[in-house]
C-alpha cells in the first residue's frame, strides 16, 4: 500500500490539505498522516488538531495525526476528539523510545505508567550509540548521538554539563566512559 503525509499547507494563507488529502485518496493512497502545521510553521507554535480532524471526517481512507503528541493523555484525547485511525510520535520520540510504551499502557489500561529511570535512559542512550556504531561506524555515531543525548539526558540532574562533556568526544570508548561514570554518580 502506498501512504503519504503532508502538513495543513505552505502558509496560513494556502491551507488546502482538506483538498490535497481528498487527490490523494483519488489517486490510490492507502492512508494519510496530517502533521498539523503549515510548512511556514515548521515545528513552531501547536498543532491545529480541528484541521486534523476536518482532513479525517473529509475522506474514507484511514488518516493518522501527528503534532504535539507527548504523552499517553494526550495520545487518548487526540484519538478521541479527532476521528483519527492512530497517532504519529514525531520529535517527542526522540531520545525518549519509552514514550511508545507509556502511550500503549495508556490506551490500553488507561493509566498512565512511570517515567523511565535514569538508568534506563542511559542504559537505552548507550544502547542506541552501539547501534548506530555497528550500522553506521563509529564516527557517524558519535556526530548522531550528539542530537539524540539531549532527550535521553533531558531533566536529569548535572544532564547540562554532561552533554558539554560529551560534545567534543570522538570515540564511542569515550562516551561509554562518560555515560556509565555519570550513571554510577547517579546511583
Amino acid at each position: 500500500p502506498i501512504t503519504a503525509k503532508i502538513r495543513l499547507g505552505w502558509d496560513d494563507a494556502s491551507r488546502n490539505a482538506v483538498e490535497v488529502a481528498r487527490r490523494l485518496e483519488a489517486a490510490g493512497a492507502a492512508a494519510l498522516t496530517v502533521h498539523g502545521r503549515t510548512r511556514e510553521q515548521m515545528y513552531h507554535g501547536k498543532a491545529d488538531w480541528e484541521a486534523i480532524a476536518a482532513v479525517a471526517a473529509a475522506v474514507a481512507i484511514p488518516v493518522w495525526g501527528n503534532g504535539d503528541i507527548d504523552d499517553g493523555p494526550t495520545a487518548a484525547r487526540r484519538l478521541r476528539e479527532s476521528g483519527c485511525a492512530g497517532i504519529a510520535v514525531g520529535r517527542a520520540a526522540q531520545g525518549n523510545p519509552f514514550i511508545f510504551r507509556e502511550i500503549v499502557g495508556y490506551l490500553r489500561d488507561g493509566v498512565e505508567t512511570q517515567p523511565a529511570s535514569a538508568e534506563e535512559r542511559i542504559d537505552m542512550c548507550l544502547r542506541h550509540l552501539h547501534l548506530l556504531a555497528e550500522d553506521k561506524g563509529e564516527a557517524v555515531a558519535v556526530r548522531e548521538m550528539r542530537t539524540h543525548v539531549v532527550g535521553y539526558l533531558r531533566g536529569l540532574f548535572g544532564a547540562t554539563e554532561v552533554r558539554r562533556t560529551l560534545m567534543p568526544l570522538v570515540t564511542v570508548a569515550a562516551w561509554d566512559e562518560v555515560l556509565a561514570d555519570y550513571r554510577a554518580r547517579l546511583g
